[in-house]
């Protein structure tokens, strides 16, 4: 090879070598991703049992009677990463003439629980772990059959 086809592939490298070095800089960056699933949990405490007394027996309107009681409480917990969530509730009744009221933080009064929901908790605090007491309230009507009737309660967390 010529010395000057030498010197021009030595000239051509150290050209490149420079325009290397005048890219490379003293720092970089990329981004990373963390993907943070929604979190929406809820649970209830094992529930319980309202004991209806047969007397004494108070008329409530035409055919349903109220049972002087102890009221049921139950403990609701739950968690969420998301805002504006809100807890309904809704109840399996086995018979007619059977209902099952609950009360939660914030409602005035007891609301009827069946087949449509009842919001129980209004607005869910995000970001750690809440627990709220929910009361229940129930009545029967004579036409009940006597027994144990077991009423499932569904919570579901929703916007």
């Amino acid at each position: 090879m010529s010395r000057r086809k030498v010197m021009w592939s030595v000239l051509l490298l150290v050209l490149l070598g420079f325009s290397a070095i005048s890219f490379a800089a003293d720092s970089a960056s990329h981004t990373v991703t963390i993907v943070v699933p929604e979190i929406d949990k809820i649970w209830a405490d094992a529930g319980g049992t309202l004991q209806l007394d047969w007397l004494p027996i108070e008329e409530v309107d035409d055919n349903m009677v109220a049972y002087p009681h102890t009221l049921l409480q139950v403990c609701l917990m739950y968690v969420t990463n998301a805002s504006n969530r809100k807890i309904t509730a809704q109840a399996s009744i086995p018979f007619a003439g059977l209902s099952l009221s609950v009360k939660g933080p914030g409602m005035g009064y007891c609301e009827e629980l069946g087949a449509g929901s009842v919001t129980v908790v209004d607005s869910c605090i995000p970001g750690s772990v809440q627990t709220v007491t929910l009361t229940y309230d129930g009545k029967a009507d004579i036409t009940v059959p006597a027994g144990d009737h077991d009423v499932t309660v569904t919570y579901t967390i929703t916007d």
